[in-house]
């Protein structure tokens, strides 16, 4: 994945956040939805130049998060900033 390159780009809007929980349940706009689900939405926003966020609280299990990594880069997502660890809940 290019990091560096997503690091680089001045981000115009706010971005489009995944919120994986501490279950590895995976959280869009205040919904619960599956990885095929995840996946299709990102698409759709990356498609529209939306930077893309995974977000996970300090009880992520690094696998789900890794999990969620591997299903985007194998849709050819290959742009996506992390937010990990930072607190009891993640990013609303």
């Amino acid at each position: 994945m290019c990091f560096r390159k997503a690091l680089e780009t001045p981000l115009s809007r706010t971005p489009f956040v995944i919120n994986v929980d501490r279950h590895g349940a995976i959280i869009i706009n205040e919904k619960t939805v599956n990885i095929d689900e995840a996946v299709a939405l990102v698409q759709q926003e990356r498609s529209q130049g939306q930077s893309i966020l995974l977000a996970g609280d300090k009880k992520t299990p690094y696998e789900a998060i890794i999990h969620v990594l591997d299903a985007l880069k194998q849709a050819g997502v290959e742009e996506v900033s992390l937010a990990v660890g930072g607190g009891e809940k993640a990013i609303p």
